[in-house]
């Protein structure tokens, strides 16, 4: 899957999924036109044409320990991928943001998430939350609040594996659930 960077467009990479191992019986040569020849002894789904062959253990070594400290990135970012691929999630999920080491992000480091409150307009009953509000109240008021709404902290994740444009990052905890879009912050 291409994923691309909520705010910008810009293109991030690629999310590659493992559909299978195999082992080389023999090697190929590019410059020669032979192919290779690969033994596949495990799939999980359909192997076609045009899948990438990568070595297993490549980019697959991390540390078997973190050390923990606070990120000092001044960039905001946002969740743009999940493991599970779902749209809210909690803690242990492993999430992409879009920030990287070209951002001064490193392995360890922990990142607030946070979510702006919701609007809050006013109507002739009083302070009502936007989504809540009558249909004229929403119309009339057009920055979807008439009060400058702070973010709340929602949750912790820590960088655990760090590419130029990317990070995977594993959620500590989570008081609301976690969506994607939701934007991450230094603590």
């Amino acid at each position: 899957d291409e994923i691309y960077d909520p705010e910008t467009e810009e293109f991030l990479g690629y999310n590659i999924r493992v559909v299978g191992t195999g082992k080389v019986l023999r090697i190929g040569n590019l410059e020669n036109n032979v192919p290779a020849t690969l033994y596949v002894d495990g799939t999980k789904q359909e192997i076609r044409s045009g899948s990438f062959i990568l070595p297993v253990n490549e980019g697959q070594l991390l540390p078997s320990f973190f050390t923990m400290q606070a990120a000092t990135t001044s960039k905001q970012a946002a969740i743009v991928k999940t493991s599970s691929g779902v749209r809210e999630f909690g803690k242990l999920e492993v999430v992409m943001i879009n920030i990287g080491a070209i951002d001064a992000i490193n392995q360890g480091d922990v990142l607030s998430v946070e979510r702006k409150s919701p609007g809050v307009v006013e109507t002739g009953n009083g302070p009502v939350y936007t989504s809540d509000a009558s249909r004229w109240n929403r119309l009339a008021n057009s920055q979807n609040s008439d009060y400058k709404m702070p973010s709340e902290t929602v949750g912790k994740l820590m960088v655990f594996k760090v590419h130029e444009k990317v990070s995977m990052a594993l959620v500590l905890h989570s008081n609301k659930p976690l969506r994607l879009k939701d934007i991450i912050t230094a603590p």
